[in-house]
């Protein structure tokens, strides 16, 4: 019998289940991962927005991530939220004897619900301290402008494709902000290879954690041996399932226009 590959979320807790923690433990789960948590914030959230934030302190952070790596064998990690550039560096400093790990970044810069938290030192930490230990960072139009100045430049991938070679890192351009016809285009852009993923743009209520789930099922796949391009592309027709499949599976006190609610992840089982 073959051991469960175990990941590790390093992300902040979102009390409606949606997105943050939550959706990357089911996301772990539903992909047969044994799923291990970091928490770096507490949200009072639900799908209609974030009213209320925790941090947590950065030592507690470190804490709670040395006592995972020094006592398991880690296969794939995956950051979420992160509220502050010392939470940042933190981490980064933890994982500096573990650089064999794959490090998923997701850059959450804000809320699919619209709230955000992103200053120029948190970008900066991200550029200088996180981005240079990461396997593949997977940030939306949105996130990609703020930390990558895309819009400013003639061919966009080709600037990525630059940043790509800088920090030896994959970005995964996410196209789900940017749809302007049925189609939506994900690119994958590495140093010396760009690869694109059509997919059909799919309309849904239930897009809550949409980002969170991308990264969490990446990270899944490739603790399962899976190369980046193959772990991509079953994690973004993992997305499409759920946005398929999630319809009306929660009860809740909504009016509409209904959006942004909870997906079922484990719509298989």
């Amino acid at each position: 019998m073959s051991n469960t590959p175990i990941c590790i979320t390093i992300a902040g807790s979102d009390s409606s289940g949606g997105a943050g923690i939550q959706a990357d433990l089911k996301t772990f789960a539903a992909h047969n991962c044994y799923a291990m948590s970091v928490i770096t914030a507490s949200t009072a959230q639900t799908h209609l927005g974030i009213t209320d934030i925790q941090p947590l302190p950065s030592h507690h952070i470190k804490a709670q991530l040395d006592a995972l790596l020094q006592n398991y064998s880690i296969k794939a990690i995956k950051t979420g939220m992160f509220s502050s550039s010392d939470q940042i560096e933190t981490v980064a400093d933890a994982l500096d004897e573990y650089n064999h790990i794959p490090l998923i970044v997701d850059p959450v810069l804000g809320s699919s619900s619209g709230s955000s938290w992103v200053t120029e030192e948190l970008v900066n930490s991200y550029l200088t301290t996180l981005l240079p230990r990461a396997t593949l960072i997977t940030p939306n139009t949105i996130e990609a402008e703020t930390l990558f100045n895309v819009q400013k430049h003639a061919k966009p991938l080709g600037h990525l494709q630059g940043i790509a070679m800088q920090y030896n890192v994959a970005i995964l351009l996410k196209g789900g902000h940017a749809v302007s016809s049925d189609e939506v285009i994900d690119h994958l852009v590495q140093p010396h290879h760009v690869e694109s993923f059509h997919h059909r743009h799919i309309e849904s209520e239930n897009t809550h954690g949409t980002g969170c789930t991308l990264a969490s099922a990446i990270t899944a796949n490739i603790a399962h041996g899976e190369t980046l391009q193959h772990a991509c592309a079953l994690a973004i027709d993992y997305i499409d399932a759920l946005l398929r499949s999630s319809k009306g599976f929660i009860e809740h006190n909504s009016k509409p226009p209904l959006r942004n609610l909870p997906m079922n992840h484990f719509f298989e089982v």
